[in-house]
């Protein structure tokens, strides 16, 4: 993206466009003198072949938008999430929420209420997610908190006391309308069977389910949240037909969820989640591996015809790729709004996780750039550029808008042509001519470009 924009570039507004200014110049020239146009690829823009569902959002975890944080970073940051996350997503223990009932009957609404209380700050949706248990539904003593056993799952004894939990939030926070139902199958393997114990992960889901409808039918429930895993080199057991680039995406988990979407009481929308990662390494073409949300969504969809949401969505680049520094953010954020391009057709909701970056090197979160800055440090709350990507997303292709088909001369440059607007993204470290709608647009080196079309 550049600041210097011609009359079909679509300029930066509000808050992330002001300070990204000198940063998407930056980004956009780093390629230097040295960079020298390769090719020139065309592309041609056909007849609608659908629509955008996507909406965009963000998982807050420990640190984000924290009470303790620098008073301005955090009304920077703030504005940000204001114009970049429609959904904005907590979860009711762990990732910046304590222990919400330390003993039966016995409640602590004080951090949860602090994690609500800042998506209501930027005025968007509330999404909670209903994992994690407390220690004496997990067999601790009531009272006590030990975090080495956060992500355990409640005994089948407790589901009721859960369920119970799960109905005091709902009672507490009204205006919440979308829950999802656990966190990636946590504490639900069973090694006695060596797979996931998605009967017992029903139970308790059919259980809150139930629970929740009777407070309100407006309340919109989800899940079964599995970690959409794939290895690089399976073996018999783990493999199954859904493959390509990303590698294999295991059985086990997809017997998981089919489980559950053919015993749910019901549900308002399934989510899952994964990264172009594999559990046993990266792939060898980082956003050819893209291909694993396309693939995963294509399956979903065969079973069900309800919203798809990603929970969380990880596209980290290979460290094997060994781009320069002047590139790397460029290229992550070229990765990340690829990864927009593939959900747009299919996904309903797509949340991005953790969206503040740690305070100290190297700054990125789970190896990725955030949407800002640390706001635990004076100065932090900077918009990354990925959180222009994301305002600009929205804004040319918010749910309902026209999809076009694109006919690409390269598989260097990813294209989404919409009514308004067409995204390209070079995803080589050198320039490329596009020829577009009888214009030539010159990209940097993994540069982000918004193009405004021309009135017909």
């Amino acid at each position: 993206m550049r600041c210097s924009i011609t009359h079909h570039r679509l300029i930066l507004t509000g808050l992330i466009g002001l300070l990204l200014c000198g940063l998407n110049t930056a980004s956009a020239q780093t390629g230097g003198p040295n960079q020298t146009q390769n090719k020139t690829v065309t592309i041609t823009i056909g007849a609608p072949i659908g629509t955008s569902k996507l909406e965009l959002g963000v998982d807050y975890t420990q640190n984000n938008l924290a009470s303790w944080g620098n008073p301005q970073a955090i009304k920077r940051a703030e504005a940000i999430a204001h114009d970049v996350a429609q959904y904005q997503n907590v979860h009711i223990m762990g990732w910046g929420s304590n222990n919400p009932e330390p003993s039966p009957g016995v409640y602590d609404w004080s951090s949860l209420d602090q994690r609500i209380n800042i998506v209501r700050a930027t005025g968007r949706i509330p999404v909670i997610t209903l994992c994690c248990a407390p220690d004496w539904m997990k067999g601790g003593a009531p009272g006590a908190t030990d975090w080495k056993h956060l992500t355990d799952a409640p005994q089948p004894q407790h589901f009721k006391d859960f369920t119970e939990l799960a109905r005091q939030i709902a009672l507490r926070y009204p205006d919440v309308k979308h829950y999802q139902v656990w966190n990636e199958f946590k504490g639900f393997w069973n090694p006695a069977k060596n797979r996931w114990n998605y009967e017992e992960y029903t139970e308790l889901y059919n259980s809150i389910y139930d629970t929740l409808k009777q407070i309100s039918p407006t309340i919109k429930i989800g899940g079964p949240y599995t970690p959409m895993g794939a290895l690089l080199h399976t073996n018999p057991r783990d493999k199954s037909s859904l493959t390509g680039p990303y590698g294999t995406i295991v059985q086990p988990i997809l017997n998981a969820f089919d489980y559950w979407n053919q015993h749910k009481h019901g549900a308002d929308f399934v989510t899952v989640d994964g990264g172009i990662q594999a559990r046993d390494g990266f792939p060898a073409d980082s956003f050819a591996s893209l291909q694993k949300y396309q693939d995963i969504d294509h399956w979903i969809e065969q079973r069900t015809t309800l919203p798809i949401w990603w929970a969380e969505w990880y596209s980290p680049p290979n460290p094997d790729d060994h781009i320069p520094n002047n590139l790397v953010h460029a290229n992550q954020n070229a990765l990340m709004t690829s990864t927009l391009i593939a959900m747009a057709p299919a996904v309903s909701v797509a949340l991005r996780w953790s969206p503040e970056e740690d305070a100290k090197p190297p700054y990125t979160v789970a190896g990725e750039d955030g949407l800002w800055s640390s706001t635990l440090i004076a100065g932090g709350g900077q918009p990354q550029p990925f959180a222009a990507s994301m305002q600009n997303f929205e804004r040319c292709f918010p749910r309902g808008e026209t999809l076009l088909a694109t006919k690409i001369s390269s598989n260097d440059i990813k294209a989404l042509a919409g009514s308004k607007c067409v995204l390209l993204i070079n995803t080589t470290p050198t320039t490329i001519a596009v020829n577009l709608d009888h214009q030539t647009v010159s990209l940097s080196p993994y540069e982000v470009s918004y193009i405004t079309r021309a009135t017909q």
